[in-house]
C-alpha cells in the first residue's frame, strides 16, 4: 500500500491576515461596550434627574444660604434631542411657600465618547417666564426658537459606582456677574439626591460670586 505523506504549507502573510481579521472584531467589540455602556449612562441620568428635590437651610461663609426646591422633569423637545430635561430652582419663603425660580434650564443628555461618560449640554431661556412650572403642564414642549444653548457651558459626567459626577471645563464657560470672566458648575447626581455647586471666578482665579460650598438637594418625589 502505497502511503501518501501530506506536508503544511504556510503561505506567507496568512498569519498575518488572521491576525488583522481578528483585530478589527475586538475593536468593533470593545467601540460596542463604550456606546451601550454611555447610553446606559445617560439614560440612568436623565431618569435620576426628574423628580422634586429640597435643599435644607445651611450657612456658608457667606451668610445663611435659605432652604431652595428643585424640579425637573423629563420634556418632549424633540428638535433638541432624544433626553431633555428642564429643571427650575426656587428658595423656599418664611412662610414655606416656594418664590419665583431663580434659575430655569433645559439640559440635554448624550453620550460621550467614553466608556460610561455623558455629556449635558445647558440651555437658557429666551423668555422664562413662559415656561415656568414647565413640569405642571401636560404637554411638556418648548417651542422651537425659544432657548438658547450656553456655549462652553457643557459638563461631562463619569460614572462612579452609583453615582454620575463631573462639571465644567476649565474657563469656557462664560461669565460676567461681579467683574468675573468665567463660572465653574460641578454635579454630582445619585438616585436620591443632586449636588450642585457654582462659582465664578475672574482672570486671575479669584473667586468673584458663590463659592460657599455645593447645595446637597435630597429627592422628596419622584415625577
Amino acid at each position: 500500500m502505497r502511503r501518501w505523506h501530506v506536508g503544511l504549507l504556510v503561505l506567507p502573510g496568512v498569519m498575518g491576515v488572521s491576525a488583522t481579521l481578528r483585530m478589527p472584531l475586538a475593536s468593533a467589540r470593545s467601540d460596542e461596550s463604550t456606546v451601550s455602556g454611555g447610553v446606559h449612562a445617560a439614560a440612568r441620568l436623565t431618569r435620576w434627574m426628574a423628580g422634586t428635590f429640597e435643599a435644607p437651610a445651611h450657612r456658608s461663609n457667606h451668610g445663611t444660604v435659605p432652604a431652595s426646591l428643585l424640579r425637573s422633569c423629563v420634556v418632549s423637545v424633540p428638535w433638541l434631542g432624544d433626553r431633555v430635561v428642564y429643571s427650575q430652582r426656587a428658595f423656599r419663603l418664611s412662610d414655606g411657600s416656594v418664590g419665583r425660580p431663580f434659575e430655569q434650564r433645559l439640559y440635554t443628555v448624550d453620550p460621550s465618547g467614553s466608556h460610561a461618560t455623558v455629556r449635558v449640554r445647558e440651555y437658557s431661556l429666551v423668555d422664562p417666564e413662559a415656561v415656568r412650572n414647565l413640569c405642571d403642564d401636560p404637554a411638556r414642549s418648548v417651542a422651537p426658537g425659544t432657548v438658547e444653548e450656553r456655549e462652553g457651558c457643557a459638563l461631562r459626567l463619569h460614572t462612579v459606582g452609583l453615582t454620575l459626577r463631573g462639571g465644567t471645563d476649565g474657563d469656557h464657560c462664560p461669565s460676567s456677574i461681579n467683574g468675573s470672566d468665567h463660572s465653574i458648575r460641578t454635579l454630582e447626581v445619585t438616585p436620591g439626591a443632586i449636588s450642585l455647586e457654582d462659582q465664578g471666578e475672574d482672570t486671575d482665579g479669584h473667586i468673584t460670586w458663590g463659592g460657599h460650598g455645593a447645595t446637597r438637594y435630597h429627592r422628596v418625589s419622584t415625577p
